[in-house]
């Protein structure tokens, strides 16, 4: 991938992770938030995928799992797995998108978010497959 340009081929390929993470049996590794995101400051996009089990598990072992799971997928070719960031889905970065972007649970769209301002806090740029914002476990239970 060029360092400040996302191609289609990255595109194409972060929406076959999504939906080969959405056919994991596990759903703790069903992605919550999924994008590309621009870090300027290293010059370089990151595909962004926010797990529920980044919020119990040990890093090494959900990357371990999202390998597993890439690997066997039928439509993820030749993907470099040094541009993959696993958050939490309680993540700041997520938090803050959140409050802007909203898409069903189960979507795999494609919004170019670029150069917008969310509570102060500049998004350079930003193609967003999937942002769900879970409600509290407070208000889900009662």
């Amino acid at each position: 991938m060029a360092e400040n340009t996302l191609v289609d081929r990255d595109i194409r390929q972060g929406e076959a992770i999504v939906r080969a993470l959405d056919d994991a049996a596990d759903p703790s590794m069903h992605p919550v938030a999924a994008l590309w995101f621009l870090f300027p400051e290293e010059e370089t996009w990151r595909l962004i995928l926010a797990l529920p089990a980044m919020a119990t598990d040990p890093a090494q072992s959900v990357y371990a799992r999202l390998l597993d799971i890439v690997t066997h997928a039928p439509n993820v070719e030749h993907f470099n797995f040094d541009t993959v960031a696993l958050m939490s889905p309680e993540n700041p970065l997520i938090d803050l998108l959140s409050v802007a972007i909203q898409t069903p649970a189960d979507a795999v769209a494609g919004i170019r978010f670029s150069n917008n301002t969310i509570n102060g806090q500049l998004i350079p740029d930003a193609y967003i497959y999937r942002m769900t914002r879970p409600l509290p476990e407070r208000i889900a239970a009662g």
